[in-house]
C-alpha cells in the first residue's frame, strides 16, 4: 500500500496496485447434455412450421 497516500511513491521500486492479485484460469465450454438434443427438435420444429405456413399460404391465399 506505499501509493495509496499521495506523495508516497517511491519511483527506484516497481509500481505495485493495492488490489493486486493473481489471476485466475477461465475454461469456457459450450453447452452439452440433453440442452443439444432440446435445440435441434426446436430447429426443426421451427423449420417445419415455415414450410407448412409458406405451403399453406400459396395453396389457400394466393389462389388465382
Amino acid at each position: 500500500m506505499e501509493t495509496s497516500i499521495v506523495g508516497n511513491f517511491n519511483p527506484a521500486n516497481d509500481p505495485v496496485e493495492n488490489d493486486e492479485a493473481k489471476a485466475e484460469n477461465v475454461a469456457v465450454m459450450p453447452p452439452f447434455g440433453i440442452g443439444q438434443v432440446f435445440y435441434y427438435v426446436l430447429t426443426i420444429v421451427i423449420a417445419g412450421m415455415l414450410v407448412v405456413g409458406i405451403i399453406f399460404i400459396k395453396k389457400k391465399v394466393l389462389v388465382k
